[in-house]
């Protein structure tokens, strides 16, 4: 199902309500659209490997090579990838004054891009607020995981002993990691692969038809928030590989989970949320923003240094407090033992 710039057709939104998740084909542009946002994380990842060839962690690294190639050269040397000096979201966890947090104008461009606000509204309305609920992934290939000794080892839940930026994506819903209170709230989770992403890649993947059921019981472990396994049948899960620039639209409530990346290629994505203006994000800590309004435009942000502010601004009240935990179920759930 290919993008217009009139929004989704009629057919396209009715798949979404029924199956709880729609594919939309080449939406972006990603030599055009992406490009600022690769150029910035290029230039994040040359100041990190130059801290690192000072301390004689890393040799023989190319700032002038690929994105992919210097992340790849960058985790075989280090054995992990610093994912949150990538991230566009503060992590749930102590926040310090420098904690990491990637606010570039290539990443609100996508935020804003008048293409994907068109689709947006096609689901939500023309009142657009874009939640703070939001990632950018950069997945390594598991095979780095064993510091190039060639096997592949699929370790859930996460024990520790393979980089997170390896790690596949346990089943789950989002709306588990935004506060109860947010639950009537019309979230859409919004994913854009930057690169294509095949099931070999470690593409998404979904449980279709199982959003009307509401929010399903999960359990915390160290690689995230886990659906209880005996309610999802793996025979119904979904991999829908994707080409870079697609995007796949799901319901809040919609169950699915990442393939694990058993490439040699980095799969990277953008994890957005959207939801009507008005309604409870379920981060409040973390700042939000108006993206459209058919009811007063001057109050839809459009200034990129604006939103940076808003974030650096969070951080610093946040600086030094106690860890911000989101995620809703604790271990001692009666359904966790």
């Amino acid at each position: 199902m290919n993008a217009t710039r009139l929004g989704l057709s009629a057919s396209q939104r009715d798949f979404f309500l029924r199956e709880g998740y729609l594919v939309v084909e080449d939406v972006l542009d990603p030599a055009r659209d992406f490009k600022l946002l690769v150029e910035e994380h290029g230039n994040i990842l040359n100041r990190l490997a130059a801290r690192h060839g000072e301390a004689g962690d890393i040799d023989n690294y190319d700032p002038g090579a690929s994105f992919e190639q210097r992340v790849l050269h960058f985790t075989r040397s280090i054995g992990d990838f610093p994912i949150q000096e990538f991230d566009i979201c503060l992590p749930q966890k102590v926040i310090n004054s420098d904690t990491g947090i990637y606010l570039g104008d290539g990443a609100f461009s996508i935020l804003t891009h008048p293409l994907l606000l068109d689709l947006v509204e096609s689901l939500i309305g023309a009142e657009i607020t874009v939640s703070p609920i939001q990632h950018i992934r950069i997945k390594t290939p598991l095979a780095l995981a064993d510091r190039g000794e060639g096997k592949i080892v699929v370790h859930k839940p996460y024990d520790g002993s393979v980089p997170l930026a390896s790690q596949t994506t346990v089943p789950h819903q989002d709306i588990g990691v935004q506060t109860p209170d947010a639950d009537a709230s019309e979230v859409i989770t919004v994913w854009i692969p930057l690169t294509d992403a095949t099931a070999e890649m470690g593409c998404l993947g979904v449980w279709p038809r199982r959003h009307p059921g509401g929010v399903l019981n999960h359990c915390p472990n160290p690689g995230g928030l886990e659906i209880v396994p005996q309610l999802l049948d793996d025979n119904d899960f979904l991999p829908l590989p994707m080409r870079a620039g697609s995007v796949l639209f799901m319901t809040r409530f919609t169950p699915h989970k990442a393939l694990p990346n058993l490439s040699d290629k980095v799969r990277w994505s953008m994890d957005l949320r959207y939801q009507p203006t008005g309604q409870i994000s379920g981060r409040a800590s973390f700042p939000e923003f108006v993206a459209r309004t058919a009811s007063g435009p001057s109050s839809a942000l459009v200034d990129h240094n604006a939103w940076r502010e808003r974030w650096l601004e969070a951080r610093a009240r946040l600086a030094g407090q106690t860890a911000l935990i989101y995620n809703r179920w604790s271990s001692d759930a009666p359904w966790c033992a």
